[in-house]
């Protein structure tokens, strides 16, 4: 994805995340610019997606201490069983929220 410009931006550094509270799946950035990309990942659940990971998700993202006042965040969210109606609607609404 990083490589088809899909996400908009360009990720040089990726990885895990986690404090002793929380843990994020996925964060990269451009770090020579402002971009910053939040995921997670439910694979091990038979139930679809819906906008509470993403709120979670959001929640979390604010602990992470990164150019905080000017950065450009993304969320991106992978679900092997699909996705509820009301978070689609949401993705569609919004241009920072992918659906991979």
């Amino acid at each position: 994805m990083n490589g088809t410009n899909k996400l908009g931006a360009t990720f040089d550094k990726i990885g895990r995340w986690w404090n002793n509270d929380s843990e994020i799946d996925i964060v990269g950035f451009d770090s020579e610019g402002n971009d910053i990309i939040f995921g997670e990942c439910k694979y091990y659940t038979k139930k679809l997606m819906d906008s509470s990971v993403l709120y979670k998700l959001q929640d979390k993202a604010k602990l992470v201490d990164w150019k905080n006042d000017i950065r450009k965040e993304k969320y991106i969210l992978f679900s092997i069983t699909g996705y509820t109606e009301e978070l689609k609607k949401l993705a569609n609404s919004r241009n920072d929220i992918i659906l991979a």
